[in-house]
């Protein structure tokens, strides 16, 4: 066999030129470019108190930093990153998470409109091997079935019914049986990945960035690929895989087929309907536990950094919708809050560490790992349990001591759900205009969505919650945004 001199081949190495800067006005126009690109509509939890919230709107106005361009409906735009708090790892934070899911899934199942798909649309990481998956097909049942009416073409004997989809006028009469193939439909496109170290998360989001044409390639593409040169290493290290005659090396330069691949790669990303269009990390908090405990501080550090600038990265490139799951931890280690002697103490450490406050100073959670977790989030949600009406908070913090019923009677509670950071990169809305908002929802009977803890006319604007809060030593900027509106009940 002849053997060819590689290093002839190798071409002159040219100066390196400095890198050019680029125009800030310049990087603007192609972020606004690929949003308008992007383009797609907010993606709804299927509360509306909650999805007013989330998407920055105030009732009746739906411009919460008042600019007069509006919001843009309620719910939540994709290409940032969410992260939600909530005690224990399956707590209602997986709710909200859920039925997001089951938003984007939904025109897949129910609109004409849509081309059906065998690609997964969304990505779970399950990170502790425990993922409610029955729930979530729970929850996709419950939005099939909330988005039918009786048919009036057949009788209701016939039990059909003309499934609505969200957003869409468009109507498909189905049999009541079909719910449940339509249930199975939505789980083929949606894949779950376990890992259970920060590796394996490392591994799922590198196959997420590649290209959906490159990720199950033909096994005709995968024998020329074996037949061609790689181009995962630099041009000076690629090893030729085939036998090369002296005549075909004067015809075939060994780096045509890297210059052939990276001319074509940018066509392999310009479409942004194909690949996951949502990605949930559940949870994430063991996963950079463990790091912090087993390796050391600095290198810790520098690798967690490193995964969250990745995160965004592959969030705002792809246009994904990531939402990462924490949980949460109690503020101090009773539950009961002495504002008379914790208060000021309680408010000096958070600012001390500058988290973002919660609105609810008597609030018994927060997120947990702190700064850590904050820095991976544009957008950072916290779920607590408060009592629903003051009765319920004279119950729990024993002001009613005169009342002997006081310590046996369990209070009632709702679940508040407010924005602590808001840093999500849109021009169109003042930075942090979601921030110190808030909604106070309850579980809905079938334990799969959400409904609003007041009614509209009792308690517009969370009165019941608010007088809590003044109770417990509510600061006055916080009282003067309740005011204008921000907080929803």
């Amino acid at each position: 066999m002849s053997e060819v001199d590689h290093g002839a081949q190798l071409p002159q190495e040219a100066a390196l030129e400095p890198a050019k800067p680029i125009t800030a006005d310049l990087l603007l126009g192609i972020e606004e470019k690929q949003r308008v690109r992007f383009g797609g509509g907010k993606v709804k939890t299927g509360c509306v108190v909650l999805d007013e919230v989330l998407g920055g709107e105030t009732r009746g106005r739906g411009d919460a930093d008042g600019d007069g361009k509006g919001n843009g409906g309620g719910g939540l735009e994709r290409g940032i990153v969410v992260g939600v708090s909530a005690e224990g790892r399956e707590g209602e934070g997986v709710l909200i998470s859920l039925n997001l899911i089951a938003t984007m899934l939904m025109p897949y199942l129910t609109s004409s409109s849509t081309p059906k798909t065998t690609q997964p649309i969304a990505q779970i990481i399950d990170t502790t091997g425990s993922f409610p998956l029955a729930l979530f097909a729970n929850v996709v049942r419950s939005r099939l079935l909330s988005s039918i009416v009786p048919s009036h073409q057949t009788g209701p004997e016939t039990a059909n019914y003309t499934v609505v989809a969200e957003n869409d006028n468009s109507r498909t009469a189905w049999q009541e049986g079909d719910i449940e193939e339509l249930v199975g439909q939505a789980l083929e496109i949606v894949a779950v990945s376990r890992v259970f170290d920060i590796e394996g998360l490392w591994e799922v989001l590198g196959e997420m960035n590649r290209p959906p044409a490159q990720t199950s390639p033909p096994a005709a593409q995968q024998q020329d690929k074996r037949e061609t040169v790689r181009t995962s290493r630099p041009d000076w290290e690629l090893p030729i895989e085939r036998e090369i005659d002296d005549s075909q090396a004067e015809t075939t330069p060994a780096l045509s087929p890297p210059m052939e691949k990276q001319a074509n790669e940018p066509e392999l990303t310009t479409s942004h309907e194909e690949g996951i269009q949502i990605l949930l990390i559940h949870t994430l908090t063991p996963l950079l536990t463990s790091t912090l405990s087993t390796r050391p501080k600095p290198e810790a550090h520098a690798l967690i950094t490193a995964l969250s600038n990745t995160i965004h990265t592959l969030t705002t490139t792809h246009n994904i919708l990531t939402i990462l799951h924490n949980t949460a931890v109690p503020t101090s280690p009773s539950s009961k809050f002495h504002h008379e002697s914790g208060g000021g103490s309680e408010r000096k450490a958070r600012r001390e560490t500058h988290l973002a406050p919660s609105v609810f100073p008597s609030g018994t959670v927060k997120p947990a790992l702190g700064l850590i977790f904050d820095q991976f989030v544009c957008l950072n949600i916290l779920i607590s349990p408060l009592p629903k009406s003051r009765g319920d908070a004279a119950v729990l913090y024993g002001h009613d001591s005169n009342n002997p019923l006081s310590s046996t009677v369990d209070p009632n509670h709702c679940l508040v759900i407010e924005i602590l950071k808001d840093e999500s990169p849109t021009s169109s809305s003042r930075l942090g205009a979601r921030e110190a908002s808030w909604t106070a929802v309850d579980v809905d009977g079938a334990g799969t969505g959400f409904v609003a803890a007041f009614e509209e006319s009792a308690c517009p604007r969370g009165e019941a919650l608010g007088r809590e809060r003044e109770a417990r030593g509510g600061s006055g900027a916080r009282d003067q945004g309740e005011g204008r509106g921000r907080g929803r009940g």
